[in-house]
């Protein structure tokens, strides 16, 4: 094992597998939304996760020396990322419609993310892109047909 500043090299590896994953799993959540049309896509996404996964690194190594760090830390990232999403929600011309409302709800998903890949639960973090592809491909689907 490499020791640097008499840190072990396995942590560093670590928080590389948790940006990676983060910028990974944000960037299929923007696929999607690109995918869709949507303004915010795969760049927004994926910054969006990362930066929550940073943040939730930061809060996972503050526990230590602050027991209520991580609360505060996320809390503020959860909240914090409602002003991006609400420059994404939109009425349009005839202000009969509201739209951008799911891109929105993604991006504070991405944000979730990525904070669950910082504070280290990346199966949870995998489990719920699973379960946003699910919702935004077969929900999708059955909007269209009810809409007919």
């Amino acid at each position: 094992m490499i020791i640097l500043k008499g840190v072990k090299m396995n942590i560093y590896i670590n928080y590389f597998i948790r940006v990676i994953l983060s910028v990974i799993l944000g960037g299929l959540i923007g696929i999607e939304r690109g995918i869709s049309g949507h303004d915010a896509g795969i760049k927004t996404h994926a910054i969006v996760c990362l930066g929550a996964c940073l943040v939730g690194i930061l809060a996972k190594e503050l526990i230590e020396v602050d027991t209520t760090s991580i609360a505060r830390i996320t809390s503020a990232i959860i909240s914090g990322i409602g002003f991006l999403g609400a420059g994404v929600i939109i009425t349009d011309e005839t202000k009969t419609k509201v739209v951008g409302l799911t891109t929105a709800a993604a991006l504070w998903f991405s944000a979730i993310v990525g904070l669950l890949i910082g504070i280290n639960f990346y199966i949870i973090a995998i489990f719920g892109v699973i379960s946003f592809f699910i919702i935004t491909t077969l929900f999708t689907r059955i909007e269209k047909r009810y809409k007919k």
